[in-house]
């Protein structure tokens, strides 16, 4: 599982940014650094639509929704600090964690 500063690395991109982007975004910092490789794909998804000329701001707005409908489905059942798409450490319990 990556580090914040991995997955700068694997998309090309300074720390910082990642950063910015996790706070716009509204996104979960892991307490212990290590990030769900789902993660990484979120944010590689997010950069190559940026790439493609997609606003942030409909892509904010565009994850903003799939988040109420998330809950909404209660995809967050499993209680993790980590969010309904960063699996929670530990032994698995049968939830895979969401994209």
């Amino acid at each position: 599982m990556p580090t914040l500063a991995d997955m700068a690395a694997v998309l090309n991109r300074p720390v910082i940014a990642l950063a910015g982007l996790q706070k716009r975004f509204e996104l979960p910092t892991p307490p212990d650094g290590i990030y769900a490789d789902a993660y990484l794909e979120f944010l590689r998804t997010i950069v190559y639509l940026r790439s493609f000329g997609i606003s942030e701001e409909t892509l904010r707005d565009l994850w903003s929704l799939e988040k109420k409908l998330l809950l909404l489905l209660h995809v967050e059942a499993s209680g993790s600090p980590r969010g309904f798409w960063m699996p929670a450490a530990g032994p698995a319990t049968g939830n895979a964690g969401c994209c």
